[in-house]
């Protein structure tokens, strides 16, 4: 009897078994070649460290003693006349050497079959991996912390957990979790040798917090893409010198710039209505600053502290300056817009204003405003009927005030009535 060939059914089913084996067996096999590129990249690094001890041994060894010379390097780079093995395919950041032993290693790079993986090495423990980064274009990320890749934070397979877009929008107070130290991490990668950061115009915002305390930024480029800008973005930014904020910004949020002690260059978007609290607060290098035609309000000590500045133009269209908003600063003369209605608390205590005119627009001047004031020697009001001092802001009537002399007025402001609110009926 002549014997029967497979049925197309059974060959199907061959093929589907065959399948889910392989299913099955591939990830296993990979997670063993992947072990094995992680103990071989750690091996690696062992031997470089190796490599690094021959080497001081063969440039410091005494042969009258014995004994190493005393060869210590702490958190530096090795002295570039040691002569390394040619083999040797590992190099790390940072040093800690103590007569001639290296006792901890960092950023420690193994480039083996086009796989790089970041060590951290200490004498105790051998080469230990830091969960930094692998090469994007290769294997999976073994590490057990989220990771940077280009500007990008990964977790441990790879897989995206926030773009650059998204760390700059959420801000590095969210992103600082998860790298080891450095809170500029990704986004400052894009830093060139100036100090220039140039932001994608895949932003559309910067988060609160997103730059602050980068020490190393000298002058920021920021798309048209970006419409606001957060809380803290920039602060203590103490070398950013000059910033450019597109028209596209229209919300600018408190302490935005505070304590950008170099900053002395400022363009502001002509979208924006309110300068918030604290905005350019302990900016002691900036002289000079011009407000665009679109603020109508300034916040509370926005330029407070700024020794250096003698030279403020207001909005056209500026309603209220908020309290301590010029306190300490030195500007010595500031023209006042023909909206203005309020004058904060103690908006110009310590300045070194000399004089001051008040246009037919203002209704009140808080009190304290001119307090310790003692440069100013004339106070002109275009309006000076119907004026009268109170113990509150919201007082119907008070000490009726004549505002007609310009010195007398001045001295009303700095002492007789600097304990008041001014108010016009």
């Amino acid at each position: 009897m002549k014997k029967k060939g497979f049925t197309l059914i059974e060959l199907l089913a061959v093929i589907v078994i065959l399948a889910i084996i392989a299913l099955i067996i591939t990830p296993v096999v990979s997670n063993i070649i992947l072990q094995a590129r992680i103990s071989a990249n750690a091996r690696s690094v062992e031997g470089h460290i190796r490599n690094v001890e021959l080497a001081i041994e063969s440039k410091a060894f005494n042969a009258d003693t014995g004994d190493l010379t005393n060869y210590d390097v702490t958190d530096g780079a090795l002295s570039s006349d040691l002569v390394m093995p040619n083999n040797d395919d590992v190099v790390c950041e940072k040093y800690t050497i103590t007569n001639g032993r290296v006792i901890s290693a960092s950023g420690c790079v193994s480039d083996r079959a086009n796989w790089n993986k970041v060590y951290s090495y200490g004498n105790a423990e051998g080469a230990k991996s830091t969960g930094d980064y692998d090469n994007p274009n290769s294997g999976g990320n073994s590490g057990s912390n989220p990771v940077v890749i280009n500007g990008g934070l990964y977790d441990m397979d790879r897989n995206l957990i926030k773009s650059w877009t998204e760390l700059v929008e959420l801000g590095l107070d969210v992103e600082s979790d998860h790298t080891s130290g450095d809170v500029n991490g990704p986004i400052l990668n894009s830093l060139t040798s100036e100090g220039i950061l140039v932001i994608p115009n895949t932003v559309t915002k910067l988060g609160d917090y997103a730059l602050a305390g980068a020490t190393s930024l000298v002058e920021i480029e920021i798309p048209d893409t970006v419409t606001s800008i957060g809380g803290w973005a920039f602060g203590g930014c103490s070398n950013l010198r000059k910033i450019v904020i597109p028209n596209s910004v229209t919300t600018l949020a408190k302490w935005a710039f505070v304590d950008c002690k170099a900053l002395n260059d400022v363009t502001i978007s002509n979208k924006i209505e309110r300068i918030e609290e604290y905005t350019f607060a302990g900016c002691t290098g900036l002289t000079s600053i011009t407000l665009p035609n679109s603020v109508k309000y300034l916040g509370s000590s926005v330029f407070i502290n700024d020794a250096a500045l003698t030279s403020v133009t207001l909005s056209d269209e500026l309603l209220e300056i908020g309290q301590n908003a010029f306190t300490s600063t030195g500007i010595t003369s500031l023209t006042l817009p023909n909206k203005l209605e309020v004058i904060g608390l103690n908006v110009f205590s310590y300045s070194k204003l000399s004089s001051i005119t008040f246009p037919s627009s203002l209704r009140r001047i808080d009190n304290g405003a001119f307090w310790n004031c003692s440069t100013l020697s004339y106070a002109t009001f275009e309006d000076p009927n119907n004026w009268y001092a109170a113990t509150t802001s919201t007082a119907t009537s008070g000490t009726n005030l004549s505002l007609g002399n310009s010195a007398t007025n001045a001295k009303y402001l700095k002492t007789t009535y600097t304990s008041r609110y001014w108010l016009k009926r």
